[in-house]
């Protein structure tokens, strides 16, 4: 009786917290906006980072409508995080949206328009010797064939 008990109250407890989480990571769209703006590749893609987990277990509750709040903060930075001209930082965020696309067709329709835009390799690149192109090809064949995929299904 016990073990039913503390499983209803973690039951109560998840979406509460998951909420909560939603919420405070949204307003970090703020800082991100900021760091990006400095240059700190660094912050931004632990902000992605921590925004795309925060997406992944929220999901469910996004997607039932069972959320108490909006996501669209949360949302929001993982989109900043798609425009950001770091492939790492980008490839967070489009794989975290990709996961949701599907469900969403509005969130597709959003998300296509970034994706299609990074298909473009970018000019800088194609005379840079340090691997920038290397990387980016790579991002391109795994992450954004994915994300591109995602959508479509959505």
């Amino acid at each position: 009786d016990l073990a039913r008990q503390i499983t209803g109250e973690n039951d109560t407890a998840r979406p509460r917290i998951l909420s909560e989480f939603v919420s405070a990571v949204g307003l970090q769209r703020f800082r991100f906006s900021e760091r990006q703006t400095k240059g700190d590749v660094s912050v931004c893609r632990c902000l992605a980072r921590t925004a795309a987990v925060v997406l992944t277990h929220a999901q469910d509750l996004i997607k039932k409508g069972t959320l108490e709040g909006s996501p669209d903060g949360l949302l929001d930075l993982l989109f900043k995080a798609v425009a950001h001209p770091s492939v790492y930082v980008c490839g967070i965020a489009v794989e975290a949206l990709t996961n949701v696309a599907p469900s969403s067709a509005e969130l597709s329709t959003k998300l296509l328009p970034f994706l299609q835009g990074k298909a473009i390799i970018p000019f800088h690149l194609i005379d840079n010797d340090d691997g920038g192109l290397e990387e980016y090809t790579n991002f391109r064949e795994r992450v954004l064939a994915d994300g591109l995929a995602g959508c479509y299904a959505g």
